[in-house]
């Protein structure tokens, strides 16, 4: 006698299947508020007590609740917000105010980064006036909507300006989602996805990129500011005597999310040195040394200073032929 088959109730079936479906885990668990500083577990923390100074308590709750509520709708990847929060702190901390109205809105279009971001920031203001009216006037949102994402002018790839870059902001936003996405699954090292972060971010030349030595990313600027720099060296300056990191430097802030990319480099790089020269080095000695290297290049370069030029590699640690060909 056969045994009688027993199916499962459609209905519980359907529910399973629905399940499978649903959004993951909300992202806002990984974002929570301690004090002023929005953190995230495991990631980048964003202290915000700069940012949010001029507004009064009640729309710092409102706003802290509104970049909870955000994060919860799931409607970005995590690199997505953490650009978008990264942005809206550096911003906020240039341009502070204690009401998003039509100057702060104006002003703001003046950052290249919030426009790239415009979309994002709309939705933002959006939901939140859902929530809270008060916090923005519809006349106003409806400004920044209808508000160009790109600054009138010509098409960045008829320029030869290196502040500007060749991407539309779509393909910016594209590029720079693909590029986190390849290191977060592992198909790009910490070195190449800094690489190409800082091109988009600055526009620098391929040889300004290659220069650059560990020392050139500091905490404090040239006039003592204290914060995350970085400092290209300069191309291309008519006064230079030799087209090796002889021109003016050329200083810049740098976001969170890639001061901490930068951490992660020094200490990989430095560990590939060490490793390589069988050593210890000094913070001296590791500061003139590149951000950029490979082992192949570092013992080519060995190869050359002790060998050929019959040079102590530790008196050289500052040659050029240590630097990636650019």
């Amino acid at each position: 006698m056969k045994k009688k088959v027993l199916f499962a109730d459609t209905h519980e079936l359907l529910e399973a299947d629905l399940k499978r479906t649903e959004r993951a885990a909300l992202q806002g668990a990984s974002f929570y508020w301690e004090g002023e500083v929005l953190a995230h577990l495991g990631g980048t923390s964003f202290f915000m007590t700069k940012a949010l100074s001029q507004m009064s308590s009640s729309m710092k709750a409102s706003f802290k609740q509104q970049v909870i509520s955000f994060i919860d709708q799931g409607d970005y990847a995590t690199s997505s917000y953490v650009g978008f929060f990264s942005m809206l702190q550096s911003l906020l901390n240039s341009i502070s105010t204690s009401s998003f109205d039509l100057n702060w809105i104006a002003q703001a279009l003046e950052n290249s980064g919030f426009r790239r971001n415009k979309k994002m920031m709309t939705r933002f203001l959006l939901q939140w006036r859902e929530r809270d009216s008060n916090i923005i006037d519809q006349d106003v949102l409806s400004f920044l909507n209808d508000a160009s994402p790109h600054r009138n002018g010509p098409r960045h790839v008829l320029s030869d300006d290196p502040e500007k870059s060749w991407l539309t902001n779509e393909e910016y936003d594209g590029l720079l989602s693909v590029v986190w996405k390849n290191y977060d699954n592992g198909t790009s090292c910490t070195q190449v996805t800094l690489i190409k972060l800082l091109s988009m971010q600055y526009a620098r030349r391929p040889i300004q990129i290659a220069y650059l030595k560990v020392g050139d990313i500091c905490n404090s600027d040239s006039l003592g500011n204290i914060g995350h720099y970085i400092d290209f060296p300069g191309a291309k300056d008519l006064a230079a005597e030799t087209s090796f990191r002889d021109s003016k430097p050329e200083t810049h802030p740098l976001p969170d999310h890639i001061w901490d990319l930068c951490c992660i480099q020094l200490q990989e790089v430095r560990e590939l040195y060490e490793n390589v020269l069988s050593r210890t080095l000094t913070d001296d000695q590791f500061k003139i040394l590149p951000l950029f290297c490979s082992k192949r290049r570092i013992k080519e370069a060995q190869q050359l200073i002790e060998t050929r030029h019959q040079y102590n590699l530790l008196d050289h640690l500052g040659s050029e032929l240590l630097h990636l060909p650019k």
